[in-house]
């Protein structure tokens, strides 16, 4: 398995700098997502990793050693484009043969390993068929099948389940980590879900703008995000303006006293520093405890939306309004005066 490091990379097309002094480490075994909006430069460096492209400034390293001069088709490491990239002409045992046919390795190592991977991939049945004759998520899988085939260091999925439906990417998402676990690769895809990146991957590096916004897990990034940016792009959340004073947050509604651990260590904390505190719908309780663990006020509601498994409430104190969400059932209604209560445990300070 291999250890990725980028370090300090910038990639420009003609004038246009969409990749800028890039870091990222990729631990060994791992899934790593890139998530970020379209454009912000995510696939850009899976071919930087794959090879197909070349950085102007710095290093790609695999294991320690640099690998900038080593070529695509040596370096281990396969990219899966999101349209699948099929050869029409050939049938699914001649797309999975192809790359190894290209290795030159031998007939029956190649035929052992085609066999092997259309049994895994459930696609034995259709070992005879092309790929128009295929449904969206087989073509996938052939797609994966003739990727794995020559038995890559590390993997490459450029949104690879944008194109399949609803229930047949639930499906994918776990049949990745399955193909994950049994190949014992490094994997790297780019998406621009959240909740796909939060259901397949090991670690998410969040992107922007052709860098790195901040890495870590689903939870760490949810829970502790070091930006606006990162805090919206994993769900909705309430954002509550205030300023130090000693060791309280001071706001419209009141004053917190401030936990070191629920202050991004980055921080340089002063009196009067202006911060934001984080705090997501989910833990604002409504006529809730009111006790020391609680910043309760008052409130009215003035919105609400039944979704299934959830109620959305916007509640407005005279101040601000903010969004909370509870689970069904829940009986209030528009115009009620309720007790808001903030769970202090889960508020997040940030600038």
């Amino acid at each position: 398995m291999v250890y990725i490091e980028m370090e300090n990379i910038e990639k420009k097309f003609d004038k246009d700098l969409v990749i800028d002094s890039f870091d990222l480490e990729i631990k060994s075994g791992e899934i790593l997502a890139l998530l970020g909006p379209s454009g912000c430069g995510k696939t850009t460096i899976l071919k930087l990793i794959s090879g197909l492209l070349a950085p102007e400034i710095g290093d790609i390293k695999f294991n320690g050693d640099s690998v900038l001069n080593i070529p695509a088709e040596k370096r281990g490491a396969v990219l899966v484009f999101q349209d699948y990239l099929l050869f029409p002409h050939l049938n699914v045992e001649k797309n999975i043969m192809f790359g190894m046919k290209m290795q030159k390795t031998p007939v029956s190592i190649r035929k052992k390993r085609t066999e092997e991977l259309l049994k895994f991939m459930g696609l034995f049945e259709h070992r005879n068929h092309y790929p128009n004759e295929l449904s969206g998520g087989q073509r996938q899988r052939v797609a994966l099948a003739r990727a794995l085939a020559v038995k890559p260091k590390v993997i490459l999925l450029d949104e690879p389940l944008t194109n399949l439906d609803a229930n047949l990417r639930g499906e994918m998402q776990e049949f990745i980590r399955d193909i994950h676990k049994r190949e014992k690769m490094t994997t790297v895809f780019v998406t621009h879900d959240r909740d796909e990146a939060m259901l397949v991957a090991d670690r998410i590096a969040v992107m922007n703008k052709g860098k790195v916004e901040q890495v870590g897990t689903a939870e760490d990034l949810y829970k502790f995000p070091k930006s606006c940016f990162v805090s919206n792009f994993f769900g909705s959340t309430n954002y509550i303006d205030g300023e130090v004073d000693g060791e309280f947050f001071v706001f419209p509604e009141g004053k917190i006293k401030m936990k070191k651990t629920n202050i991004d260590k980055d921080i340089d904390i002063y009196d009067g520093k202006k911060l934001k505190m984080m705090i997501r719908p989910e833990f604002i309780d409504i006529n809730g405890p009111n006790d020391r663990e609680h910043f309760s006020f008052k409130a009215k509601i003035v919105h609400r939306s039944f979704v299934g498994e959830r109620i959305l409430y916007k509640i407005d104190d005279g101040k601000q309004t903010l969004k909370v969400t509870t689970l069904p059932p829940s009986d209030y209604l528009i115009g009620d005066e309720v007790l808001l209560s903030i769970k202090l445990e889960h508020v997040w300070y940030m600038e």
